[in-house]
């Protein structure tokens, strides 16, 4: 049986318009979520929206466990552990932050383009995934561009309920130049 041209561009044209009102399908995990996120952080950047940054972090409490040695013997270690945040101001001179909430007051009104030049992920377990990213800032300061070259990491925990990775650290810093 031959299906005819009119009936496919009906088809193919109803279906259009029928399944975007579906939503967009969750994100399964793996080095795909993982881009995604790192690209919704830098898009959040650029436009300054503080609600889709916030949305991009996993603020979960974790305990870190070691030792530390001292005076030739092991002392146990359980405590907080601290979410690292490091980025660059706008001339490109270090930011740390020990929480998010730090990083999103320093990291306010960074506005600008961010380009993506080189995005890689991998994800050893369904929960956890690490990203490397080197884009370009470019932002507009009197009337001239100042574009610079940045590399970054992040750690990402995948969010079952929101279906989505959120970034638990964030490590940016200039990108050395050719």
């Amino acid at each position: 049986m031959r299906i005819s041209p009119s009936l496919a561009s009906v088809t193919l044209a109803l279906a259009a318009v029928v399944l975007p009102s579906f939503g967009s399908p969750a994100t399964p995990p793996g080095p795909g979520a993982a881009i995604v996120a790192v690209e919704r952080f830098l898009a959040a950047q650029d436009q300054g929206d503080i609600d889709e940054l916030i949305a991009c972090f996993d603020g979960k409490a974790e305990t870190m466990v070691g030792y530390d040695l001292k005076d030739g013997e092991r002392k146990n270690f359980s405590g907080p552990s601290p979410m690292p945040w490091c980025d660059i101001d706008r001339d490109g001179k270090p930011l740390h932050a020990a929480k998010p909430d730090f990083l999103l007051k320093m990291i306010s009104g960074h506005t600008g383009k961010r380009t993506i030049l080189k995005l890689r992920a991998d994800c050893r377990s369904p929960e956890c995934s690490i990203a490397t990213v080197d884009f370009t800032w470019t932002r507009r300061e009197r009337d001239t561009d100042i574009v610079l070259p940045v590399r970054a990491t992040a750690l990402l925990r995948y969010d079952a309920k929101e279906t989505r990775f959120r970034l638990f650290h964030w490590h940016a810093s200039l990108a050395p130049t050719k």
